[in-house]
């Protein structure tokens, strides 16, 4: 599934020393993810791919991050989906189904998961650690597999930034985010652990 209106304001990239990942929203796509996080959440069958990768990037963040950007997929693990087929997968995709973000039904799931509490996230932590985002990047996408009660947990992160960017920022000097990483499966094997951040970034308000 894609949704119908396009996010032409988001842009993902990672570092150049990998593992490290960025999502530049405005306010207005932020909104947009809080709402397609919810999506995920109920879609327990679907995959919900993000064409992100098309958008051009900026001057600034061909500068200071990674020069290319990369498209998204949300999906469940049960799906067992396999990513390494997914170049393959995705030169033979026809026009998936396409979703709206604007109905009722997301409008109150949204608000519904805004009010968590800390001992909301520590049963995350503690109890459902099986839940957490799995993170995977093939073929320029970044790969997001995880579970509803992890989409849902999640949907705060977007629409609290889309609140608290604009006001906070100062164009030139800081970027208000949200760590995500606390969402994520560790792997006790590898020495450097992924990372994940969403960043408020508007293009008019930097000039690039």
């Amino acid at each position: 599934m894609t949704p119908v209106r396009p996010l032409i304001h988001t842009y993902i990239v990672e570092l150049c020393r990998g593992n490290d990942f960025m999502i530049f929203s405005n306010q207005q796509d932020l909104r947009g993810l809080g709402k397609l996080w919810s999506v995920a959440a109920r879609s327990r069958g679907s995959l919900i791919y993000l064409p992100t990768g098309k958008n051009p990037l900026t001057p600034y963040l061909i500068n200071d991050w990674h020069g290319r950007g990369l498209d998204l997929v949300l999906l469940h693990h049960h799906l067992q989906f396999p990513v390494k087929k997914w170049k393959v997968i995705r030169s033979n995709m026809k026009n998936g189904k396409r979703l709206s973000i604007e109905s009722e039904s997301v409008k109150a799931e949204v608000n519904r998961y805004m009010h968590l509490t800390a001992q909301d996230y520590e049963r995350l932590w503690n109890e459902y650690p099986h839940d957490r985002l799995h993170v995977a990047k093939r073929f320029e996408t970044l790969f997001l597999v995880g579970s509803s009660r992890v989409f849902r947990y999640m949907i705060g992160s977007f629409i609290d930034l889309s609140r608290t960017g604009p006001r906070i920022s100062v164009p030139g000097r800081y970027h208000d985010h949200n760590h995500l990483d606390s969402f994520l499966k560790r792997n006790d094997k590898v020495s450097e652990d992924t990372s994940l951040t969403v960043d408020y970034y508007d293009r008019k308000a930097w000039g690039s």
